[in-house]
């Protein structure tokens, strides 16, 4: 039970925090959608199967947030807070942006 309130109060919160501050500031996902306007060079083809496959990329990029975290944590000797709030930190502004992707796109 000990362990539990660290990550309650680490993760969750800046987690929640950061994701609600993401929904907040563009609330109908426009500024969002500006940042991932299609790469000249890419094809539309990519840029559509991208932005569909959105939720896999997103779950990726969280995974790799905790793997590369942990990683740093063990090599810096992280404490247990610290990355619990870096990560919650981190994986609340890829949901974050990847939720604002989804309003700005209309889907």
């Amino acid at each position: 039970m000990e362990q539990i309130k660290p990550a309650l109060l680490y993760f969750f919160l800046p987690f929640v925090l950061v994701s609600v501050l993401c929904y907040l500031a563009d609330r109908s996902g426009k500024r969002t959608a500006k940042l991932f306007k299609k790469p000249k060079k890419m094809s539309q083809k990519l840029y559509d199967t991208l932005i569909k496959q959105r939720l896999s990329i997103q779950f990726l990029l969280t995974l790799a947030v905790v793997l590369v975290m942990t990683v740093l944590a063990v090599k810096l000797r992280f404490r247990v807070w610290m990355f619990y709030l870096v990560c919650g930190v981190l994986i609340g502004l890829i949901n974050g942006v990847g939720l604002s992707i989804g309003r700005g796109n209309g889907k």
